[in-house]
């Protein structure tokens, strides 16, 4: 049964802490832009809608081996006919990572220049989604040089914020600035 996106609610537990909170808003911002129907934040699945609700901790179904367990997270659809998404990490962390791979099932991009966003479709509906995610990696990220024209050289706050924001969405953990070393070998 596919998922009705602008009539989901979002779900997020009483007591939920700040990072929690944000992943809940992610939720609900990517749903406004592919709707354009904003969603509330509830603190329990309703019983006569599809909800979208987010879980972290260890167990199934998120697997607990590979190279970083604690970055693994899995989707899984429960409920009456699969009307509730779930966003399960083994960590804070993993379980953003696990609701940017829901975005990006329903059509959405991440990209270092930005998201490409599908049209705003209040009909939208998606599959639920069923799958386990371990990283083949435990680190995973980018390297920018400086030595260019578009580099980290000539970015301004706006330009850092974006890129560190685009490369949470792709999963990244790791950010490395190239440094050249001050010195020069002698020429004959």
């Amino acid at each position: 049964m596919p998922l009705k996106l602008a009539a989901a609610a979002v779900v997020l537990s009483g007591g939920a802490g700040g990072f929690e909170q944000f992943v809940a808003a992610e939720v609900r911002r990517y749903l406004y832009l592919l709707t354009g129907r904003w969603r509330e934040i509830v603190s329990e699945v309703p019983p006569d809608r599809p909800a979208i609700v987010r879980r972290t901790g260890k167990g199934s179904p998120v697997p607990g081996d590979g190279v970083a367990p604690e970055q693994n997270f899995a989707l899984a659809a429960t409920g009456e006919g699969g009307r509730v998404q779930e966003v399960r990490g083994a960590s804070p962390l993993a379980t953003l990572w696990g609701a940017y791979t829901l975005i990006e099932h329903w059509g959405v991009g991440f990209y270092l220049g930005g998201d490409a966003l599908p049209p705003v479709d209040p009909r939208r509906e998606a599959a639920a989604v069923e799958r386990a995610y371990r990283p083949a990696f435990a680190v995973r990220g980018n390297l920018p040089w400086f030595n260019f024209l578009n580099s980290p050289t000539t970015w301004n706050p706006q330009d850092y914020a974006t890129f560190f924001g685009q490369m949470a969405k792709q999963k990244a953990n790791f950010i490395g600035f190239h440094a050249f070393s001050n010195y020069c070998a002698p020429v004959l």
